[in-house]
């Protein structure tokens, strides 16, 4: 019987959960986008290790930086297109602080 090919979110939230099994500093930040890239498999296995941090794709980034600064490994989930483009809009003011 043939393995079945997983799709390419399938595999990112399925990594998600094993890098979460190996590593309890691990935090999952999400720009609701759970669903289609399959982070939601974090947030169902580690709920209070999942910030659902919705359109807010700089206060998010900002939130890692402190999360990271803390002992925490960040892991920020958002679009690319997103991602790029509405950072520069908050994270230079943010980052100095």
């Amino acid at each position: 019987m043939p393995k079945k090919i997983l799709s390419l979110r399938d595999a990112f939230g399925r990594s998600l959960v094993e890098i979460g099994k190996i590593n309890k500093n691990v935090i999952v930040l999400d720009a609701d986008v759970a669903h289609p890239t399959r982070a939601c498999f974090f947030e169902e296995s580690f709920p209070d290790r999942f910030i659902q941090a919705g359109i807010s794709e700089q206060n998010m980034v900002s939130v890692a930086g402190g999360l990271a600064s803390c002992g925490f490994i960040p892991i920020v989930v958002c679009f690319a297109a997103f991602l790029v483009r509405r950072l520069f809009c908050g994270f230079p003011g943010s980052a100095v602080l």
